[in-house]
This record gives C-alpha cells, structure tokens and sequence, in this order.
C-alpha cells in the first residue's frame, strides 16, 4: 500500500472548487535548511496513515508548515497569495492506494492559512524538481474531520 497526500486550497471564506495537488514532502514547523527534508520520510515509507495525522497534528500546535510540491498550475496562484498576503483554505486529503491500483480517501484535514514563504524552481543533483512554502495556519480554525473517528 501506499499514502498519498494532497493539498487543496481555496481562497478563504469563498465557496466553490478546491483545486488540489499531491505533497511531495510535508512537515511541522518553519524552513529549513537543505532540500526536501526528512518529514516525509517518516512519511513514505511508512504503510499506515498515522504518521502523516502525527506530523499534521504537530503542524496544527506550531502553527506553521512547510509543504514540498511539484511545479503545476497552481503556482503562480500561490505565488499572488503570499504576495498579496491572502488568506486560504486548505484541504488536506489522505489516501491509501493499494497493489491494485485503487485509492481510498481514509482522512482529511481543514484549515486556514497563509503563505510565509515560497521559492519556486528547486532541483538537486538528480534533476528532480520542486518548490517549498512556508504556511502559517491561523489559530482555531483546524479540524480534523475524519482520523479521529
């Protein structure tokens, strides 16, 4: 099996699609220094979604995250809201996928929050491709809607 993690967001307090993209890597707390980092491996290699409500939960009690992802559409969308300093929702969404292909939503999360930092177009040695966000998640508006249960 395997956990896949992904990101929607919408501008906040607007109704309407949440356009989504899949965590390459995620993990509490602010920047980092170096690449992708270590949160996800916690993550990745794990077949259970625990780890991933662990380093979510965490995210929630410091109030920040850093969020890994490829470079799509979104980006520039993005890259407005930490200019403009725009307030977003995010939803984020757990799934396992088993051997047959097929994915099962298992979790997910909803919060407030703004961009702190981007930087677009990273790579490393091996040609791989990313950018990184810092978010701030604004106090009280977290709720986990499905771990729990």
């Amino acid at each position: 099996m395997e956990v896949i993690v992904s990101l929607g967001i919408i501008e906040a307090n607007k109704s309407g699609r949440y356009y989504d993209f899949d965590m390459v890597a995620f993990y509490p707390g602010k920047v980092r220094v170096g690449g992708l980092g270590d949160g996800w491996k916690e993550v990745s290699k794990d077949i259970s979604i625990m780890p991933v409500g662990h380093l979510i939960e965490r995210s929630f009690k410091q109030d920040s995250m850093v969020v890994y992802k490829k470079p799509d559409f979104l980006s520039s969308q993005l890259m407005d809201a930490f200019q403009k300093g725009t307030l977003l929702s995010g939803l984020v969404r757990i799934y396992m996928k088993t051997n047959g292909q097929k994915s099962v939503q298992v979790g997910k999360y909803k919060f407030h929050f703004e961009v702190k930092q981007m930087l677009l177009n990273q790579t490393n040695e091996n040609g791989d491709r990313w950018e990184r966000m810092e978010l701030s998640i604004v106090d009280e508006t977290e709720r986990v809607l499905a771990l729990d249960e």
